[in-house]
């Protein structure tokens, strides 16, 4: 169940960073946000 749990975190991590690029291209002001908004875990990661 750890493994699991491991290997969806690692694919949602890579799953976020590549929407995340998507989105920078298409709002300039993504980037603002993303300084104020944690990626997964609020006020963690």
């Amino acid at each position: 169940t750890l493994i699991y749990a491991g290997l969806l975190f690692v694919f949602f991590d890579i799953k976020t960073r590549r929407e995340e690029r998507w989105l920078a291209r298409k709002f300039p002001e993504y980037a603002g946000y993303q300084q104020r908004v944690r990626k997964l875990i609020p006020f963690i990661y």
